[in-house]
C-alpha cells in the first residue's frame, strides 16, 4: 500500500540539515479499509525456495501529520538521532558534529566536534550523561554503527565492511565477546552497517540496517528475519522500533518513510527462502531519518 503524495505532507524550504518533528496533536492515523467485494479472489501461489513470501499486515492505515517545532544548527545532512529518557535528543551529522537539544529550547545545549562525518550516536541507556557516537575517522577499521546494550554492559560496533562486533563494556573496558559478518561468500561494498536497535520488548533481538537496502533481526549472531523496501545504498539510513516493538519504521533513498509489522514476525534463519513483509509507506521529502516519539505510540513519528 502507498499513500497518495500531497501537498499535506510536504514542508516548505525542506533542508536536510534541519530536524522535524510532530506530537499528537498534529497527528491521526485514518485506517484504510480493503474493498471487502476483491477478498477471496486473489489467486493462490505456489511457494517454491525461489519465491517471495508477501504477508500482508491485519492493520493498515495512512499517517498524516504537520511539524510542531524546528531544530535548526547542523550545517549538512543529519545521520541519526537518538532520544533520552529525560526528552532531550542527540543528533549527529556530516558537518562532523554532534549535537545535544532539549525540548522548549531553540538553540542546542552542547556541540561536540570530531574528525569526520558522525554516522551514529545513542544515549547509554543506563546513565544518560554518557553517549556513544561512531565516526568516519579515517582508521584501518571504519565504524559506520555503534548501539548500547540495554542493561549499559555491553555495545554493538558496526563497520564499511559489514561486520557486526559484540564487546562487554563492563568496567568501562571493551572486550570482543562475539562477531557476525553480513557479507557472505559474495562479497558486496555494500553490507555497509548504518544503524542497530535492540527490540525495546525483547533484548535478544537486534535489528541491523545495512547499505544493501534491507533490515535484518538478529537473534544473538542468527539472523531470524529480513525486511525490504527501502532503497538505501549511499545514505547512512538506520531503521528504529516503536516503543511497544510492534511496527519497524526506517527513513528511505526514495523520500519515502516506510513502516512495517513486526509484531509476530520472527521466523527461522533464512538460508534459502527470502521472507518479505508487506509495508505502508508514504512521501516525505528529503528525510534522511525517521524515529517514533520516545515513548509514544505509533501515531508519533519524528522525522530529519
Amino acid at each position: 500500500m502507498e499513500c497518495e503524495p500531497s501537498d499535506d505532507c510536504c514542508i516548505p524550504e525542506d533542508d536536510p540539515a534541519c530536524i522535524y518533528f510532530t506530537v499528537n496533536e498534529n497527528s491521526e492515523l485514518a485506517p484504510l479499509h480493503a474493498n471487502s467485494e476483491k477478498k477471496g479472489k486473489t489467486k493462490s501461489v505456489k511457494r517454491s525456495t525461489d519465491s517471495a513470501c508477501v504477508v500482508i499486515p491485519s492493520n493498515v492505515f495512512r499517517i498524516s501529520h504537520e511539524p510542531l517545532h524546528e531544530f535548526r544548527g547542523h550545517v549538512g545532512d543529519v545521520l541519526d538521532l537518538s532520544w533520552s529518557k529525560d526528552k532531550r535528543l542527540l543528533s549527529s551529522s556530516i558537518d562532523k558534529t554532534v549535537r545535544l537539544w532539549q525540548i522548549g529550547c531553540t538553540s542546542c545545549l552542547n556541540v561536540f566536534a570530531h574528525r569526520n562525518y558522525v554516522t551514529s550516536v545513542q544515549f547509554d541507556p543506563t546513565n544518560e550523561n554518557y553517549f556513544v557516537s561512531g565516526s568516519i575517522d579515517g582508521k584501518v577499521q571504519i565504524i559506520t554503527a555503534v548501539c548500547y546494550r540495554q542493561d549499559g554492559k555491553g555495545i554493538v560496533v558496526g563497520t564499511i565492511t559489514g561486520n557486526c562486533r559484540f564487546y562487554d563494556a563492563s568496567d568501562n573496558h571493551l572486550q570482543l565477546e562475539a562477531q557476525l559478518s553480513l557479507q557472505g561468500r559474495k562479497k558486496s561494498p555494500h553490507k555497509r552497517i548504518t544503524g542497530f536497535q535492540f527490540c525495546p520488548t525483547d533484548p535478544k533481538k537486534l535489528l541491523v540496517t545495512s547499505a544493501d537496502s534491507k533490515i535484518r533481526i538478529l537473534d544473538g549472531v542468527e539472523i531470524v528475519c529480513k525486511y525490504k523496501g527501502i532503497k538505501s545504498s549511499s545514505s547512512q539510513i538506520s531503521a528504529s522500533f516503536t516503543p511497544d516493538g510492534h511496527h519497524i519504521i526506517s527513513a528511505s533513498e526514495d523520500s519515502k518513510i516506510y513502516i512495517w509489522n513486526h509484531e509476530n514476525q520472527d521466523g527461522p534463519t533464512m538460508t534459502h527462502a527470502k521472507s518479505t513483509w508487506s509495508c505502508e509507506r508514504f512521501f516525505s521529502s528529503n528525510a534522511s531519518v525517521a524515529i517514533p516519539w520516545n515513548g509514544s505510540s505509533l501515531k508519533d513519528i519524528f522525522r530529519a
